[in-house]
């Protein structure tokens, strides 16, 4: 419930402003726009209308307003699962997007680097929660000063060999062979001249 002088200094205040608004509508009657002065005769205003009172207002502050463009952070990072188990820090700015911080990470740590660990292989934990690539430091900040990371990183798939074709064709002396086998098995030369012929087209 309000007290007396909290609704007089209201009514006190919606008076100036009414006598204010009062005093704008009254500076002059309609004019076409080209009675107007234009940007290079302004030299020409002999007044720029009554003052209006001042108004304050405290705007909400967000996350992102806390934290300085120009500052940094320490940034821990721990990962327990094997292949990669690794505990490392090091500090970046603010502004630094995830993405940008587990590019650094790999590049510092040596274990992931020659694995040819990517950014993508690398999930970033904070409190139980996996953060967004996109996500910049500034958005995850908010009172601390420091932020530490559980890591889950997945091995990179490991790259296939080529696959060695096998010969479509038989060498001549395999050929030859195959023709010496079956030429002593069958007496008849022509009989085994069909047959050879007959394998060696099937091939």
């Amino acid at each position: 419930m309000s007290t007396p002088s909290t609704a007089i200094a209201t009514a006190n205040s919606e008076r100036q402003f009414i006598e204010t608004y009062t005093q704008l509508m009254g500076l002059s009657e309609n004019t076409s726009p080209s009675q107007f002065y234009s940007t290079h005769d302004y030299d020409k205003l002999q007044s720029l209308g009554p003052s209006l009172p001042k108004f304050s207002y405290k705007f909400p502050t967000t996350v992102s307003a806390k934290a300085d463009e120009g500052s940094s952070i320490k940034l821990k990072f721990k990962s327990i699962k094997p292949p990669f188990k690794i505990t490392h820090e090091f500090d970046a700015p603010t502004t630094s997007t995830v993405y940008k911080i587990k590019s650094q990470l790999i590049e510092d740590v040596d274990t992931l680097k020659s694995a040819g660990v990517s950014p993508k292989d690398v999930k970033l934990m904070l409190k139980s929660k996996v953060v967004q690539d996109t996500s910049t430091l500034t958005s995850l900040v908010a009172e601390n000063s420091e932020l530490s990371f559980n890591c889950i990183i997945t091995p990179p798939p490991a790259s296939k060999e080529p696959e060695v074709e096998a010969p479509t064709s038989l060498s001549d002396s395999a050929f030859k062979q195959i023709y010496n086998i079956i030429k002593q098995d069958l007496s008849d030369p022509s009989k085994a001249d069909e047959i050879f012929q007959k394998f060696k087209n099937s091939i």
